[in-house]
């Protein structure tokens, strides 16, 4: 895949009915050989959430006391964060681990990672972050600890065109942890006394894994998505669950509480979606350049799928195109096949366009790479949406997706409903400004195209 797709790739959870559902196989410590069918409805995936809501807190105590007074059974499949020790029985270890955790006592902390083993980190967890992606940045601004961000698996070179409006002294605080080629650099990692690692599974192989450890054993790897849906975990579960990691979880409240509002706005309009438009398909072509070819994200056939695909799945729509590839990235697929394809919906998605052109440019470009598929139904119906990946298919995914519904449906979804979500996001969870406003900027917001348009 191009490098500068693979730098920003996220998730969200690839459900059709709006919740925050992780379904696959767990193991226990003890008990290896026997899987636990795991679908939580809850973003926390550190051990001792008992009730399987988004926080650690007195709830948990509480649930797993009813478990050990025999009040209540425990149901391994349904609710194993209860296991806060993991040690495969519910005892007053558990709940006496758990209070360590409410009350910030060291200990260590266990979790489930993005293929559902069970890891740990050293709680509450703290020190400098080093990230395969600046994404990560994000996540950390959310969970408030932006400033411990030391380094990015980007070149040098790449960081200086950091916007220090949205990443303050970023070309001074962040350092390039990347190797010659685009993995990360053990003495560079160890340069900048990472205590912290966050990155996608294929950034982190067991070489450099084990290399960091041995040099600095006390390192915590966390192995959550960010920017990607792995096994239906994304980015908003490793938010909630950082936040829980480094006792964070107050900074986290409001964004779960964001993300919970989002989700409820969404699915009220669903059943109408459905009822309407249930024949609609989509495909996006990202970056097209020549009137023969494109490039394609469609749903993988692996366990990772990409943030913008997943996004329009939520809408919900269908890809129109079955799964093809492990990681659904398709480079130069023929236009002509897109055409015989025919989707109802063509997004024409652009990365690195976002404010990087005047209106006059922005629009030039646009209508040229719509220009490329003229002879799709779609074109000729008015349905090709142009679209950002820095939008639909990083961090902020899910904020976009009301301006999205109303720009394909604008007889279900308010525009402005959608601009004021949008500009909650970025005004509440990044340094951009309470005055922020994505009506204002180029790019942000989704646009329809098309032969009347």
């Amino acid at each position: 895949m191009a490098n500068q797709k693979t730098i920003a790739v996220i998730a969200v959870v690839a459900v059709v009915v709006i919740v925050a559902v992780a379904a696959f196989v767990l193991m226990s410590n003890n008990d290896k050989d026997e899987p636990i069918d795991f679908s939580p409805t809850t973003r926390m995936l550190a051990y001792g959430n008992a009730n399987n809501d988004d926080y650690l807190n007195s709830k948990d105590v509480d649930y797993i006391q009813d478990i050990i007074d025999g009040k209540t059974t425990w149901n391994k499949k349904t609710h194993p964060l209860a296991d806060t020790n993991t040690d495969g029985k519910i005892t007053s270890a558990d709940v006496e681990l758990l209070n360590k955790f409410l009350k910030g006592e060291k200990a260590t902390m266990y979790y489930m990672n993005w293929y559902g083993e069970t890891k740990s980190v050293s709680y509450p967890m703290s020190g400098n972050i080093i990230g395969s992606y600046i994404q990560v940045a994000d996540l950390c601004i959310v969970v408030g600890v932006y400033e411990d961000v030391v380094g990015i698996k980007d070149t040098a070179e790449k960081i200086l065109t950091y916007d220090e409006v949205q990443y303050p002294n970023a070309h001074k605080q962040i350092k390039s942890v990347r190797g010659d080629t685009n993995v990360f650099d053990v003495q560079k990692c160890l340069a900048v006394d990472a205590d912290i690692v966050l990155s996608d599974p294929f950034a982190i192989p067991d070489s450099f894994v084990n290399s960091m450890k041995a040099a600095k054993p006390s390192i915590n790897f966390v192995e959550l998505p960010i920017n990607r849906s792995i096994n239906d975990v994304d980015w908003t579960h490793t938010i909630v669950t950082l936040g829980g990691m480094m006792n964070l979880q107050d900074n986290t409240k409001k964004y779960i509480k964001y993300i919970q509002d989002v989700e409820e706005t969404i699915e009220k309009k669903l059943d109408e979606v459905k009822k309407k438009y249930s024949d609609e398909t989509f495909l996006i072509c990202y970056m097209p350049s020549s009137p023969t070819t494109t490039d394609l994200d469609i749903l993988g056939k692996g366990v990772v799928q990409y943030g913008d695909v997943i996004n329009m799945l939520r809408l919900p729509l269908e890809c129109s195109i079955a799964p093809m590839e492990e990681e659904g990235y398709i480079e130069n697929y023929p236009i002509e096949n897109v055409i015989a394809n025919n989707p109802s919906i063509i997004c024409v998605e652009t990365w690195g366009f976002i404010n990087a052109y005047s209106p006059e440019e922005y629009e030039k470009t646009i209508k040229t790479m719509v220009n490329y598929f003229k002879a799709t139904g779609a074109y000729k119906n008015n349905r090709v949406v142009s679209m950002a990946y820095e939008v639909y298919g990083t961090v902020p995914g899910l904020s976009g997706l009301i301006a999205m519904g109303a720009a394909l449906w604008p007889d279900i979804f308010d525009e402005k409903e959608g601009i004021k979500i949008m500009n909650d996001y970025y005004r509440n969870f990044t340094y951009l400004g309470d005055d922020f406003d994505v009506s204002e900027q180029i790019g942000y917001l989704p646009e329809m195209w098309g032969a009347d348009i």
